[in-house]
Order: C-alpha cells, then structure tokens, then sequence
C-alpha cells in the first residue's frame, strides 16, 4: 500500500522517536496552516535542559499532529515530553480541537476516512486504521496505515 507518510521529507533518520497526536475531527485548510507554523516556531526552541532537540514536526491530513526526535543526539527527557504535551493541549484549546481523545479512531477504507469508537472496532476489521502506536519514524513511514484485523487496540476490546 503506496502511503504519502512514505513521503514525508525529513533529514531525521528512521530511528527517530515519534509521538503521534490524533484529532477529534479533520482539520480545516486554515488551522493546518496555523498548526504547521504554530509547531515550527515551538520546535525550534524545544530542548531538554537547555539542549535543543534535532527535531522536525509534521502535520498529516486530515488530523494528525506527528513530532519527531533525533535521540542519537540527545534524549527528549521528561521535562522536553511534557512540554510538547503542553503546547499541543494548548493548540487544541486555541482551535477547539481534542488531540487528546484515545476513545475515538480514524479508520480508512478505499479513501473514505471516519471516526469510530474504540468499542466498535471489531464491526470495521475490514477497514484500515492509522496507528497512532508507531514508535520510530521509521515504523511510521512504513506502518501509519495498518488493517484494523492487525491493530493491538482490536485486542483491548
């Protein structure tokens, strides 16, 4: 399955850490706009204990905020983690968007996409579901779109 997340451009290597950070509904053309700058401008200055972080950020259609962490150089620490959490909660404010809602997955079938409960997921094990788990930005690049018959959350239900 050909992927634009196979696209992303980045100087990071693959082994870089990810967050993935998942909305509750698709962005519109403008708060992707003010999203990408809002992270640009928080990534250069994210460090940990002083040290900036070689980071990079991705916003991904429809609904996905994406940052990445090159810790061959240095670890993001506790302290640099929290910080992202906070910025993005505070994005989420600003546009009233919830990025923080593990209840509700986007699913994808034949390029439709929609939001499903986690409960409900055993009624769409045809469908895709975008792994909001991956670690690495390798493992993104290759396993951001998985078959939901795949998925561990199938298991938690």
């Amino acid at each position: 399955m050909q992927l634009i997340y196979n696209m992303i451009q980045t100087a990071l290597p693959d082994t870089s850490r990810v967050w993935v950070y998942q909305s509750n509904r698709f962005f519109s053309k403008e708060e992707k706009s003010v999203i990408e700058n809002q992270l640009s401008e928080f990534i250069k200055g994210w460090n940990n204990h002083g040290t900036n972080l070689t980071a990079d950020v991705f916003v991904v259609e429809p609904s996905f905020i994406v940052l990445a962490v090159n810790e061959a150089d240095i670890n993001a620490s506790g302290c640099s983690i929290d910080s992202s959490v906070r910025f993005v909660k505070q994005i989420g404010q600003e546009l009233k968007i919830d990025f923080f809602n593990r209840l509700k997955l986007l699913v994808e079938k034949e390029g439709e996409q929609k939001y499903v409960s986690i409960h409900s997921l055993a009624e769409v094990q045809d469908w895709n579901i975008y792994n909001t788990l991956v670690q690495t930005l390798g493992d993104f690049k290759k396993s951001f779109l998985i078959p939901v018959s795949s998925s561990p959350l199938l298991q938690l239900n």
